[in-house]
Parts: structure tokens; sequence; C-alpha cells
């Protein structure tokens, strides 16, 4: 038996075949069949048109002459074609049972080797065939594929009927009747049989089978040759993928395990691959290495094609070079070289037109003369990544909602702090006790000292913003959110800080950090209704390949921010779907659900990711792992006592604020440096002027002015009408509109409300420097 397979007419066989292969076996296998008999094409190559046209067709007798091994060149055959067909009714191969007949040839007698092969071959087939003899359908012969088919029973001698009761009422007895009565042919495809199977009970199994009537020499039929093949196996598979089609739009994101998991598996597999590739809403691409560094296109779905806005016939073939602009085609030539110098999958995310691509290129065996070749299956997560600020910034508030309570009760006890402080100075310089002023000035300065770094705190922590990894010390982060934990937290709980000492420096968003630290903390806290211990520790990791890939990483090296608390823990459930948007345990209205899930994002996208420890009763760790940074540290920041303050030299200073008590504040130290100051209540009385013939060399101004002119906007018309006047801003917001500035050379600077008056004396002296030295 052989199958011919394919538009390329590839031959495949079974053992018994190969004996009419001779030397050509087993080079033959998987090779097109007229390039292995080119002798028999004028014979058969009609023949095979025919039956891929649908077609089957049964021979007595058929001549063909070939070279093998023994016998004569010319070979008489009886012979079965069968089309197999796909789940689209498409025959896509052939099933051919060849009988040499030579021996029934006048002049064409077997030799005495040929029938000993044949004998071998009936025994040693893997499918099963019997001889049955007669109406009754007596079991004359039966290979040892039948037998263990049937549990090795006596039935040799035999009727169907006697011997194989199971079959004779399942209604294979009808068909053998059918097919001794008319003398024609009956075959099945994946024909249902139950046995009863030793130990195992009923069996059910699936073959194809064909009953073939046997005529003596003046075409009386005497009995029925039966062959057949177990495909139970292939039946299971094509039950499974007809399942698997129905839901393969909801599947496309394991569409490369899909090709990879399937591509040893039966060839008529690969119709439905194709099927996917076409209809899927992922992009598909294959491109191949034509040689360093230059990538050629082999393949790119109709979803690829719509992306990129082009034609198939326009872009298959052409280089990525060709296809993309050049600083596009930079980009995606980087990822594929790395994903051959790496040999294994590699994740990338690429932007065009605006548009955030998430893929995966994977690395294919090399095909002779096309060169190494890559499979890039990618989508379009621009969507998703909006949707994942949007949850980002929404469980930010929602923390910041937890924080409220205790920051209005920190404000009022600073508050307290403050007016307390001056009303002793006011009392006490009433009494004329002007020895213990210097005390409560001291007090009235660290209280408002402190609330201004609760006021920054809140600030940036409430900030909208998208991610911006910098070089950061987490160490000297979380020592900066020491005094915010313990408030949230609680009197109840205990915070430990256990930093390494010689913790590296992460690459990360720090606001960020900030904000999945206070989260897992406030977890933690509602973990412990009635108090614990939790416990923040820094440590450095480095991951060789094992353990990278049992962390989802890449080998290199990482450290990690964990926080563990001695609460109630979590069920292997409730672990299994902590990472799920919106899952809480929390009661209706306590919370969102997005915190953890966001934490996920968030490690991700830094290229890190979270694990999770948890057990009930034990309490819970929950561990970040972050990329080290290997590019140094930040720039120094500023200094207040940097430099000697430059005096005022009868210089003038435009100062506007609609706040009084700040203009006076700043106006009185201006006066104090030996500056002239001239003050605007808004944007409108400072424009004036701006615009007068006034001389002015410094302009201070606050961003947030009523009056429809607004800070920068006055800056903006200040520098339209005096192009040299160096400008001040001072704000009370921590999310500048249009930053960007603060070199300590610059002659545009910006200082962050409330600030110390000697820090308003250093950049107001730094900025007369510089304009003195123009």
């Amino acid at each position: 038996m052989f199958i011919v397979w394919g538009p390329m007419r590839t031959l495949l066989y079974n053992d018994a075949y190969a004996f009419l292969l001779g030397p050509k076996h087993p080079s033959a296998l998987g090779m097109p069949f007229f390039s292995v008999w080119g002798d028999a094409r004028n014979d058969v190559a009609a023949l095979f048109d025919r039956l891929f046209g649908g077609t089957v067709i049964d021979l007595d007798d058929i001549s063909i002459s070939f070279d093998r091994e023994e016998g004569t060149p010319e070979a008489h055959f009886a012979l079965s074609y069968t089309p197999i067909r796909d789940h689209g009714n498409k025959v896509v191969g052939l099933l051919c049972i060849h009988s040499e007949t030579s021996d029934r040839v006048p002049g064409k007698l077997l030799q005495p080797s040929a029938h000993k092969r044949l004998a071998q071959m009936f025994e040693q087939a893997p499918s099963f065939i019997a001889v049955l003899n007669g109406p009754e359908h007596r079991i004359e012969l039966a290979n040892a594929g039948l037998l263990k088919l049937v549990g090795n029973r006596s039935i040799i001698g035999r009727t169907v009927k006697e011997a194989l009761p199971d079959a004779v009422a399942q209604g294979y007895l009808t068909l053998l009747d059918q097919a001794f009565g008319a003398g024609e042919r009956v075959a099945r495809t994946a024909a249902r049989y139950a046995m009863e199977a030793p130990g195992e009970g009923v069996k059910e199994l699936f073959f194809d089978f064909v009953f073939q009537p046997i005529t003596d020499g003046v075409g009386q039929v005497t009995g029925i040759f039966v062959h057949g093949s177990d495909v139970t196996e292939r039946v299971h598979d094509e039950t499974v993928l007809r399942d698997r089609q129905t839901h393969l739009n909801e599947e496309n994101a394991d569409l490369g395990r899909l090709v990879t998991e399937r591509s040893a598996q039966l060839l008529a597999k690969e119709a439905l691959i194709q099927t996917v590739y076409e209809h899927s809403s992922e992009y598909h691409i294959v491109v191949a290495q034509v040689h360093d560094g230059v990538f050629r296109l082999e393949e790119v779905n109709p979803a690829a094609l719509k992306l990129y806005k082009a034609a198939r016939d326009a872009v298959i073939g052409r280089t990525i070079d060709e296809c993309l602009s050049p600083a596009d085609a930079a980009v995606v030539n980087a990822h594929l070289t790395a994903c051959l110098k790496a040999n294994a999958p590699y994740q990338y995310e690429f932007v065009y037109e605006g548009n955030v691509i998430e893929g995966i290129a994977s690395p294919l065996p090399s095909v002779r003369g096309i060169g190494r070749q890559i499979a890039v299956s990618a989508r379009d997560v621009t969507e998703r990544r909006n949707l994942e600020e949007q949850l980002r910034q929404s469980q930010k508030m929602e923390a910041v909602g937890q924080l409220t309570g205790g920051l209005a009760h920190d404000f009022n006890n600073l508050l307290s702090g403050i007016s307390g402080s001056l009303e002793l100075l006011k009392t006490r310089k009433a009494q004329g006790r002007l020895d213990e002023l210097d005390r409560y000035i001291a007090a009235a300065q660290g209280a408002a000292q402190r609330a201004a770094a609760l006021t920054h705190r809140l600030l940036a922590f409430a900030r909208r913003q998208t991610l911006d990894a910098k070089s950061t010390d987490v160490n000297r982060l979380v020592a900066g959110l020491d005094d915010l934990v313990r408030r949230t937290v609680g009197p109840s709980i205990n915070v430990v800080i256990i930093a390494a000492s010689d913790l590296w420096r992460a690459l990360v968003d720090p606001n960020q950090l900030e904000n999945a630290l206070l989260n897992l903390c406030i977890n933690a806290r509602d973990a412990m209704p009635v108090g614990g211990t939790l416990v923040i520790e820094t440590s450095n990791h480095w991951f060789d390949e094992r353990t990278a890939a049992e962390h989802d990483l890449s080998p290199g090296q990482y450290l990690s921010l964990s926080v563990s608390d001695t609460g109630t823990g979590m069920s292997s459930e409730v672990m299994a779907r902590a990472f799920e948007p919106f899952f809480t345990t929390k009661p209706i209205g306590v919370g969102t659900g997005l915190g953890l899930s966001m934490l996920y994002g968030f490690a991700r996208q830094s290229g890190g990711r979270v694990r999770i420890q948890s057990a009930v009763g034990q309490g819970t760790k929950v561990c970040v792992y972050l990329p080290r940074d290997l590019g140094g540290a930040d720039k120094a920041e500023w200094s207040v006592d940097s430099e000697p303050l430059q005096i005022g030299q009868s210089e003038t200073v435009l100062v506007v604020d609609d706040e009084p008590t700040v203009r006076m504040l700043v106006t009185e130290v201006l006066k104090d440096m030996g500056y002239n100051v001239i003050e605007a209540k808004d944007g409108v009385e400072g424009l004036k002027v701006l615009q007068s013939s006034q001389h002015v060399d410094l302009l201070v101004t606050d961003i947030g002015l009523p009056g429809g002119i607004d800070g920068r906007q006055l800056g903006e018309a200040a520098r339209g009408c005096r192009p040299d006047l160096r400008i001040l801003f001072i704000t009370g917001y921590a999310d500048i509109p249009g930053g960007g500035y603060g070199d300590a050379n610059a002659d545009i600077q910006i200082l962050t409300k409330p600030f110390a008056m000697q820090e308003l004396a250093v950049r107001v002296s730094t900025l007369m420097k510089t304009a003195r030295a123009t």
C-alpha cells in the first residue's frame, strides 16, 4: 500500500511496498512519485489525474514497467485506488492498494523468493488482512494485525458469524453479504466498531476498510479479500480540530503554539492552519534572511496587509527596507536580528503610525536555498494600553481616596502646630519675652516643611502620566514613603523596612513604583484587620537562564521590592485569579479589584514580573522584580547653598501673584536683597507693565493666575516683547504644564510652592548672575 499526497504527488508507503522499491528505499520516502518511478509516468500519470478528480478506480490487471532488484522489468498488478478527501470534500491524496498478479499472467511466474516475501508482507502488514471463503464467509487466512485486533482469538476455519459476533451485531455481516452477492467492492471510511476489550470494557474504534470480492477464472465470486486500517487516532484528532475551528477567533494568541504543536501531525491539518492564517485578526508575517541584516518578506496575511495599507503583490519578495520608512525599517530589522541571534522566540514592541504593535518573532528551521526564516505573530495593543492607563489612574485615585482620612488628620496636626506657634509668638512678643521666639519659629517652620512634603507627595502620587523609566534609588524611594505608609496602615500594624545595603539602582518609573508600593501596603493593611507586621524588603538578584525562565524573565540582573504581611493569606483559587482586573475578595464598595492587575501590567511594561507567595492563615508576600539600571545615576539636584548670593544692583523685578501673602513675602525678600520690585495681582496687570517703557530685569510669576492670562501665557508674551528677559515661574502644582525648565544655567526656571525664602533668593541670584554675564 502507498499514499500519493498533494500537488507534488508525494509518495508515502508501508513496509510491504518497500519490496517493490528495492534499492530506492528508504530515500524514496517523501519524494515525488514520478521522481521515484520515472518509467511509470506514461502508464499512470493520466490515471492519477482522474483519481484526483474524484474517480474511484479498481483494476484487475495493469502492466507497469520499472526497474527493480528482483524479477522482470514488466510486472502485473490488481489494484484499488481511492481518493482521500479533506473536510471541504476536496481530494488531497490517494490511497493505493496493489497486489502483484505477475504469477497469474502467462509467462510471468513469480520467483520462489517473491512468494516468500509476499507471505512475509501479508503477516507483517501493520493493517489487518483476511481472506474469507464462500457465502458463509469462512475465515481462511488472517494476518497478525487482525488476530491482535480480536484479542488473538481462534478464528481460522470459523465463519465470521461464529468467530466475530460483535461484528455481526454491528451490521458488518450485511456488508459482506452485499460484496459477495453483488460481486462489488464495498469500502467504508472511518467506520465505527465497538468491541469488548479484556480489562477495559467496551472500546470504540474506527476503521477504513475494503471488502474486495475474489473471483475465479470465469468471474464467479468465491470469497472476499478484507483489508482495514485503524484510524481511531485520526478520527479523534479530526473531532478535536472541528471543535477548535469554531473557537479560532478567540485563540489567535495561541496560533504560534498551535502551529508548533500540530506541525508533526497529519498533513491534512495544513488546510486548517492556512484558514486560520488567512482569516486571523492578528498580523502574521514570514520573513527570510537574505544575508546579514537584510530580511525579505516571504508571506504576509491579510490582517498585516491591512495594517500597512499595502497590496500583497507590492510587498511579497521585497526587503523590509523597501517596504518601510528608514526609521521604521531600522527598528524592525533590529528586532529580527535579535531573534536570530537568540535563536529563540523574541518578544518586542513596535510603534507604527501611532499604533503600538506587540509581537513575537520565532525562528524557523533553515530551508535549503532560502536562508534562515522567522515567523512573526503580532497584534495591535494600542486600545489595551490606553485602557491600562485609564485603569492605572482609576486605581491611583482609589488609593488617594483611602489616604484622605489619614492625611486630613496629619494636616490638622501640622496646622495646629503652625497656628499655635504663631499665637505664642504674638503672646511672647507682647510679654516682652523675646528670648523664647526662636523656639516657636523653629516649630512653625518644621510643621510647614512637613506639610509641604505631604502635599508634594500626594500631588505627585495623584498625577496622571505614562511610564517614564528613570534610574531610581529604590531604598531612597522606600525611605521617602516611610511616614506615609505608617500613617496609612495605622498604629496597630508594625512596619519593618529591610533595605539591602548594596542595592543596585532600578530602571523604572519612580512615581508608578510609589503607587505600586503604597497599594501593596494598603492591601496588606486590609489583610490584617486586627493588626500584625508589615515588612518591606529590597534585594539584588542575578538570574541565569534556568532561574530567569522560572520567573518568566530574560537572564540578567534584577532587584526586588517585596511587601509581606502576617494577615489572612490567600487560597490557591484566589491566588490563581489575583491578577485578573476587577477581581477582589473585599466587600462590595470597598476597592475596585484593580490593584494587583495594574501592578502586574506595570511590572511587565517595565521589563520585570510579579510573584505571589501565600497560604490561608499564614500571610502573603508580593515580590516585584525590576530590571537593574546599567546607565549610571541621575544628574545632581539643586542645592540652595551651592553658590554665594548675588546682591541686587538696582535691578528691577516684576512680581505677579494673585495671593497677597505670597506676593508680600516674595517682595520683602527681593527688597532685602537690594532689588527694586514692581507688584501685580494678575496676568493682565503684569502684561501692562511688560508692554510699557518700564525697565524690568526679571519676571517672577505664579503659573495659576486669574483674569484670563495665566503665568505661562504671561511668560510667552514677555519673551515676545522682551526676548532677553529672565523668568522665574512659581507654582503650587506638581504636574507643571509643558515642563522642561529647571537647568541651572537656563534663563527660564521653575520653583515649586511652598519653598524656603532662601531657595527663592538663590534662584533669583542665579538668574541675575547669568543676566549680568550676558
